[in-house]
């Protein structure tokens, strides 16, 4: 890489923004080491510089427009006026057998509510790498809200089921308390006949 590595640590959060796509001719990406033990990805304005300052963890910007900027600040659910596209991906889910096929029969989370929000609830089958998407409205009442997300009448027969939650819109939060999910097992059968 050509471009110097941006690089800081926040409330135990380790940050790390360089060039991982060979096109880049910038820093193009961030990984951020979490507390958990996982490393979550930040697509952002291209950050060229990290350092503390004031208890902040500051950023510069290394493309052209030099921008500086406060990251992790309470109350700011937007990145310089862009929504934070933040969503989790769970693990590959087998329910009970990986040799038999399930079909997805019910999905329902568990999430905060916010005024005028909503999530996208997704889920993939059998590591096809394609979302089936789902918009979940969490507009409706105070505190957490449990709700069951309809499903589609096809694409829910699979060995291995994914689910994302995700939200994309600007000035909002996501908090997911719980998802569940049930399956109705079909007779084993071979993949080949």
């Amino acid at each position: 890489t050509s471009v110097p590595l941006a690089s800081g640590v926040l409330d135990h959060r380790y940050f790390l923004c360089a060039m991982f796509s060979t096109s880049a001719v910038i820093n193009d990406d961030c990984q951020i080491w979490q507390q958990n033990g996982e490393w979550v990805t930040w697509r952002s304005s291209s950050p060229g510089s990290m350092a503390i300052y004031d208890n902040d963890l500051v950023v510069g910007t290394g493309d052209t427009s030099s921008n500086v900027y406060k990251i992790m600040q309470p109350s700011v659910y937007d990145d310089d006026g862009n929504a934070i596209a933040a969503y989790w991906i769970t693990k590959d889910f087998v329910f009970g057998s990986p040799f038999e096929k399930k079909t997805l029969t019910e999905l329902w989370v568990d999430a905060y509510r916010i005024a005028g929000g909503s999530m996208t609830a997704s889920y993939m089958i059998d590591k096809s790498g394609t979302w089936v998407d789902k918009t979940v409205n969490l507009d409706s009442q105070a505190g957490y809200i449990t709700k069951q997300i309809p499903l589609p009448a096809s694409n829910k027969l699979g060995k291995f089921f994914r689910f994302k939650f995700a939200d994309s819109t600007s000035g909002q939060y996501l908090r997911l308390n719980d998802f569940g999910a049930w399956t109705q097992r079909k007779e084993r059968q071979s993949d080949y006949q």
